[in-house]
């Protein structure tokens, strides 16, 4: 059957292939010289004439359809953060181009035949965390949007991923007596003073560096500074390290620990600068530790001295349950001192 003039054409090639069957549309005409030249257009090969035909079909229905469905995930992507990076720092920014890297195995894939399953197949061979791959999925979702929104894609297959919540693997070395005796010598040194506050605190690093020289008191540190509304509270001073809390108000200006400039000090630059380098310095006598594993130290060793368990919990601010709260509605600064006092190591 004779295909009308202008529709396009379907024929087969003589040599011993897969698909075929050819199909081409002529969409428009370029001088070249003196003479008019037909622009043709292959719009793909087919495994047999009927669809080929339907292509053709499909085609001249939407012309564009056929050319939409060649667009890879990496246009939309670069498409979508071309806007989206914008409205976001510089530094996530960075971060969303990083992550997108690692699936470069899917860069040149058409977007529109980009299901759930090749994808979830993908992510669950990866051994991430979920909350690595949810970003992953953020960035997915960002360039189906754009897909969606200029008609290359009818849905956001990456909303369909799921990944199983994976418990938070981090292991908490706590000090022992011998390490801690290490510290004692080098109290002086910043880093020791550091740790050793936090152990006969119990206070979180970042309560830590954030406490000012107007917040401590005769007998206790108000803490103004925390990631929860628990940690909002008064942590009695241990008699053992008033030295190095006196000691620091005399030299410091603002903060209680402070940079050799006499800066607050941020977090990564303590680790970088001055705890990891000490800890390495002193490897021959002291575990690698975190922060964090001074304020489990704290309460595994309060634990061990059987230290009222509400006056442990507001020391180092931990919430209180509802019954604690009606039982326990007030706890001076006083009964917490004398709680503190009765720490050692």
């Amino acid at each position: 059957m004779r295909l009308p003039n202008g529709y396009g054409s379907v024929y087969k090639l003589k040599q011993n292939l897969r698909n075929p069957w050819v199909v081409k549309k002529t969409v428009g005409w370029e001088l070249v010289g003196d003479k008019a030249k037909r622009k043709v257009k292959t719009i793909g090969y087919y495994r047999t004439r009927k669809d080929a035909l339907e292509a053709l079909a499909e085609y001249n229905n939407k012309p564009w359809d056929l050319d939409k469905k060649k667009i890879t995930l990496k246009f939309c992507y670069d498409k979508w953060a071309e806007t989206h990076h914008k409205r976001i720092s510089q530094t996530t920014a960075s971060k969303y181009d990083k992550y997108f890297e690692k699936m470069e195995r899917f860069h040149n894939y058409p977007i529109a035949e980009l299901k759930t399953g090749i994808l979830q197949e993908f992510f669950n061979d990866t051994g991430l965390t979920d909350k690595t791959l949810r970003f992953y999925k953020i960035i997915l979702s960002g360039a189906f949007s754009y897909a969606i929104q200029n008609d290359i894609c009818d849905r956001d297959y990456a909303k369909f991923l799921t990944f199983e919540k994976s418990a938070p693997v981090i292991e908490r070395v706590p000090f022992s007596k011998k390490e801690i005796d290490v510290l004692w010598e080098q109290q002086e040194e910043c880093t020791a003073a550091i740790a050793l506050f936090l152990l006969y605190t119990g206070t979180r690093i970042d309560e830590a560096l954030n406490i000012e020289l107007s917040n401590i008191y005769d007998d206790y540190i108000d803490i103004t500074k925390s990631k929860t509304n628990a940690g909002i509270r008064h942590v009695p001073i241990h008699e053992q390290i008033r030295p190095i809390i006196n000691r620091n108000k005399s030299i410091n200006n603002q903060f209680l620990f402070e940079t050799p400039r006499g800066k607050r000090f941020k977090y990564s630059n303590l680790m970088e600068r001055h705890w990891k380098p000490f800890f390495a310095t002193n490897a021959d006598r002291l575990t690698q530790h975190r922060p964090h594993d001074t304020r489990h130290t704290f309460v595994s060793r309060a634990k061990e001295l059987k230290l009222d368990d509400v006056y442990v919990k507001k020391i180092v601010g931990h919430q209180l349950d509802s019954v604690t709260l009606k039982v326990y509605t007030h706890i001076s600064d006083e009964v917490l001192y004398d709680e503190m006092q009765r720490f050692i190591y």
